[in-house]
């Protein structure tokens, strides 16, 4: 009777089938994986690194958007104070110069009806009798008829007291004659005065406009501004993206190349 050997059972093992076939598949293809893993770790840092860097220039040119935004604000804001200062500077003047003018008007009139009033009255005095000029005489003087100043033998007598009051009030016609010319060239300043500041205004008042034009144009274009740098971030954005696949696959490739020479 022949006795055949038994065989020896194989080793049993603790590990799956499938790690063992990933472990044999990344032994063929180690270098592809290398290479693979290693650019996809540069791209996605170049990529992130370009989309840091697109950020932070968005937040810089944000930042300036928003400061001249301000400033446009500020800029509008001032010039609409001005705009309500100038209207009541003009409304000041406009009351200034009506009641001006209404009071030139009054001294004129005034002035005017005195003057007719004299000049009849003197034609008036050239035609009267003595005795009817003694009593207007009085009359100036506010004395009692025949009083003081008295007609007779067609002469007037007139009484030391009237004599000096009626010098009196003549040496006083100069002193009136000069505050009437002074009163005259002080209305003349007034109207000069009124002109220079109307000028003045009417000069503001285009300034304010001179800037509201300006302010418009600056708020057309700070908006220009900001809708060009969101078209140039999302432009950046695109190219960051595609810069970093280029970048990120090129210095994988070339790093794991360097890793399997070595």
């Amino acid at each position: 009777m022949t006795t055949q050997p038994i065989p020896t059972p194989a080793n049993p093992t603790l590990i799956p089938a499938w790690i063992t076939s990933w472990e044999a598949f990344i032994k063929a293809h180690h270098t592809f994986l290398i290479v693979a893993l290693t650019a996809g770790f540069l791209f996605f840092a170049v990529e992130k690194g370009i989309t840091a860097y697109d950020r932070h220039m968005e937040r810089v040119d944000g930042t300036a958007a928003i400061a001249a935004a301000n400033a446009a604000k500020n800029a509008e804001a001032q010039s609409q104070t001005d705009k309500t200062n100038n209207a009541q500077l003009a409304a000041q003047l406009a009351t200034i110069k009506a009641e001006a003018d209404l009071n030139k008007a009054m001294l004129e009139g005034q002035l005017k009806l005195l003057q007719t009033k004299t000049k009849a009255q003197i034609d008036v005095d050239k035609t009267l009798p003595t005795p009817d000029l003694a009593d207007r005489w009085s009359a100036i003087l506010k004395y009692p008829p025949q009083a003081e100043i008295s007609a007779a033998n067609n002469a007037i007598i007139v009484t030391p007291k009237a004599a000096l009051d009626t010098v009196v009030a003549l040496e006083n016609i100069p002193v009136y004659q000069k505050q009437l010319e002074t009163t005259q060239a002080e209305l003349i300043d007034s109207q000069k005065e009124y002109n220079a500041q109307s000028a003045l205004v009417l000069n503001l008042n285009k300034t304010v406009a001179d800037d509201q034009i300006a302010l418009t144009a600056e708020k057309a274009s700070h908006q220009a501004d900001v809708k060009q740098l969101k078209l140039d971030v999302t432009e950046a954005k695109r190219h960051g993206f595609w810069k970093g696949f280029k970048w990120g696959f090129v210095a994988g490739v070339v790093t794991s190349i360097a890793v399997v020479v070595h």
